[in-house]
């Protein structure tokens, strides 16, 4: 009778793992468009959408969430047991982002972003239990770094020098599209990242893509060396190494090469010292010390020259900030930039979306619940006991059973990458991709047609978790949406024993926790029908503009009478469905912005065409439509836009009567984005000319003064300043100030 539970159990157990590799892995290779169409004008500048868009990446984490909690319920059928104290830390930590989800909508999709990845890091610290999990986890992993070496080598030598000349071919209408002016810091910072050859792959970020080589390094080098007396292939496995070193050093990227090296350190030092027991406990010490050196930098400032360190101390200072302003709830997934404005220290100059640590990230964004899953990483990663067999393991499926489930999981994410990339994709690229997909197959294959490598394995994600764990000190990668549940695979699935249940049954706390994912998953999809109402809002809004887009490429460019009306018939649909889009999601600014430049364009035509009354209906429309998000929204970019919106139609009405009375508002709401942002040269700058066109020197000298000094306080990134010639503005008119 208890065979029966046990079977289904260990089937249900496997679905959910094989499905949850596979949405992993889908997500890693698929980018993120977190505003379809509209970062830019569509109506001057309009890509094709690629990678995953917000409805899309919701269902994508609730999808990864479900099969998480088939795994889990697998495990429950088959009477496993789990640690008591690591599931009360997951459950109060999925509570405190449930919570988060349910009372903002801004937090919704970073929440279930997650929520998934916490999600998978549980789940895989227990595929242990599975037999020959983790040597699936680990071929599937540690052979997709031979497709990101090929896809960013790929990008730094090819696409690199093909996107800087289309750059510049289309440099003026690209910087309109997204509302920059030649030399701001916008574009400055653009071009700056622009010139840079960076292999980035899917993730959008170099540092990202480091950690993920250098893990894989780290692991095929191990893997190579505990094998090179037992397996042929063990020269193989070693290449693979050597080629995924070889794409962390095109990288450039001194976090993850240092991080490369001291998780690799620390493997060699655990397979060397017989006396000690290297394990996990060590890389939760080595973490600590990595935590304390960028504190001991921030100590340091700016006596040495290098910066890097020196930021990411200041954005944990930041962080410690939000979490005793908020230490029970915490800001919540994806406040974390606006809350930094805020309270970030005098000589930051950026102003970021996270910690670029993982500890201090939850503890911003969670409070409580940061403290409880910072809680679950140690305990999962003390648990990484690589020089033990695993007492857990149970029989797992055959050779050739191993060989299918691998090849599935890479046919099904690489045919998903494909199709959501393919948009963008020209047929060098679709063969470099596959070329990178066909040696991921091949390295995962040697990997798992042996059913005896269970030590090696298990020193080799020691290594790869190791550099993980470590960058995740002074990187991104554990958050980021691209990579954050790719992570926590590779952290969780190196685990290789189970913690302690307690007193309490081991069915009643699996139990608890399957219903604590499922509960929390819930608040989540509940928003689904909201998140795809306000996204088919933004493509109907772009379907105008890829029509006028198509005419425009077949007149040649040029104007006429019948683009000119059909670009305005347009832009006014656009305006209608971008104000439903606002109504459905009222918090989100950059859909009260789009729809705010939309009126504005349209305002100005009414103007030229004589239509003034028209044209101030579409003024106040657009003005009230950023009022509205202004107030709702925690961040100072609502009040920026709007108090550029009243500062803009004093200077273009300089005879109208209302005139003062919209300079005035300009100040008001400018003050309260400079409350909301105070370290900003640029607003203190805004406020000095807007001192200056109101008569009133006094202010306009106290701005001009506040601009020099917080223009200093940037000093660390020059470009983060107000430039030379507002700078010279500002100094002289402290210089005629009597």
């Amino acid at each position: 009778m208890d065979e029966s539970p046990s079977k289904v159990g260990t089937g249900l157990a496997w679905f959910g793992l094989i499905a949850m590799v596979t949405l992993v892995m889908s997500r890693a290779m698929v980018e993120h468009d977190a505003f379809p169409w509209w970062v830019s004008d569509p109506f001057v500048f309009s890509p094709p959408v690629i990678g995953l868009t917000p409805t899309k990446a919701l269902l994508l984490n609730l999808g990864v969430v479900l099969s998480c909690s088939f795994m889990l319920i697998g495990l429950l059928l088959r009477k496993e047991r789990v640690g008591l104290i690591s599931a009360i830390l997951f459950l109060v930590g999925v509570a405190i982002v449930a919570h988060h989800g349910f009372h903002t909508f801004e937090s919704v999709l970073e929440g279930s972003n997650l929520l998934a990845i916490v999600a998978v890091l549980y789940v895989a610290s227990c595929a242990h239990k599975l037999g020959h999990a983790q040597q699936i986890i680990a071929a599937i992993t540690l052979g997709f770094v031979l497709v990101l070496v090929v896809m960013g080598s790929y990008e730094m030598f090819v696409i690199h020098p093909q996107t800087i000349a289309s750059y510049e071919l289309t440099r003026d209408a690209f910087l309109a599209a997204r509302g920059w002016t030649p030399g701001s810091f916008e574009a400055l910072a653009y071009e700056r990242r622009l010139s840079q050859p960076e292999p980035i792959a899917w993730f959008g970020l170099t540092n990202v893509f480091a950690s993920f080589v250098g893990a894989g390094a780290a692991g095929l080098l191990v893997l190579g060396w505990r094998t090179r007396t037992a397996d042929r292939f063990s020269m193989l496995y070693l290449l693979g190494g050597l080629i995924a070193l070889a794409g962390l050093v095109i990288t450039g990227a001194k976090g993850g090469i240092g991080a490369f090296g001291l998780g690799l350190g620390l493997t060699i030092a655990a397979l060397s010292i017989t006396r000690i027991k290297l394990d996990g406990k060590a890389i939760v010490a080595m973490c600590g010390l990595v935590i304390l050196g960028v504190i001991a930098r921030g100590f340091v400032g700016e006596r040495i020259g290098d910066l890097s360190l020196l930021f990411r101390s200041q954005y944990m200072v930041g962080a410690m900030r939000m979490f005793f302003g908020d230490p029970i709830f915490g800001v919540g997934p994806g406040s974390f930039q606006d809350h930094y404005a805020w309270v970030k220290p005098a000589l930051s100059p950026e102003d970021v979306a996270s910690a670029h640590s993982l500890p201090f990230d939850l503890l911003a964004l969670l409070g409580i619940g940061g403290i409880a899953l910072i809680g679950l990483l140690i305990s999962i990663i003390a648990r990484i006991r690589p020089g033990i067999e695993s007492n857990d393991e149970t029989p797992g499926p055959d050779r050739r059973q191993l060989i299918q489930i691998t090849m599935l999981i890479i046919a099904a994410s690489s045919v998903v990458s494909i199709r959501f990339g393919s948009p963008a994709m020209d047929m060098n690229l679709l063969v470099v991709q596959a070329l990178g997909c066909a040696l991921w197959a091949g390295l995962a294959l040697m990997i798992v047609r042996r059913d005896d490598l269970g030590a090696p394995i298990r020193w080799a994600m020691f290594a790869g978790a190791s550099v993980l764990a470590i960058h995740a000190m002074i990187e991104v990668s554990a958050t980021w949406f691209v990579s954050g549940m790719l992570w926590a695979l590779m952290v969780g699935g190196a685990c290789t024993t189970s913690g302690k249940a307690g007193e309490s049954k081991p069915r009643a706390i699996l139990a608890a926790v399957v219903l604590g994912l499922i509960g929390s998953s819930a608040v989540f999809a509940m928003r689904l029908p909201s998140i795809m109402a306000w996204e088919n809002e933004l493509n109907l809004a772009a379907a105008p503009a890829i029509e006028v887009s198509i005419q425009r490429e077949a007149l040649g460019g040029q104007p006429s009478p019948e683009l000119n009306g059909l670009e305005f018939d347009g832009r006014t649909i656009a305006i209608e469905h971008l104000v439903r889009a606002a109504q459905i999601r009222p918090t989100h600014m950059p859909t009260r912005i789009a729809a705010s430049q939309q009126m504005l364009w349209r305002a100005s035509v009414l103007e030229s065409n004589g239509e003034h009354k028209e044209a101030v209906k579409a003024w106040d429309r657009a003005i009230e439509l950023i009022e509205i998000g202004a107030k709702a929204s925690t961040g100072a970019s609502g009040y920026r836009w709007l108090g550029s919106v009243w500062f803009g139609r004093a200077m273009q009405f300089p005879d109208d009567p209302a005139r003062m009375d919209w300079l005035d508002r300009a100040q008001s709401v400018w003050m309260e984005a400079f409350v909301r942002s105070p370290r900003d040269p640029h607003l203190a700058l805004k406020l000095m000319d807007l001192a200056i066109e109101q008569g009133n020197t006094e202010q306009s000298v106290a701005w001009a003064q506040q601009a020099i000094r917080l223009d200093e306080q940037s000093r660390l990134d020059p470009l983060r300043g107000i430039g030379e010639d507002d700078l010279m503005r500002a100094r002289s008119l402290l210089r005629s100030s009597p």
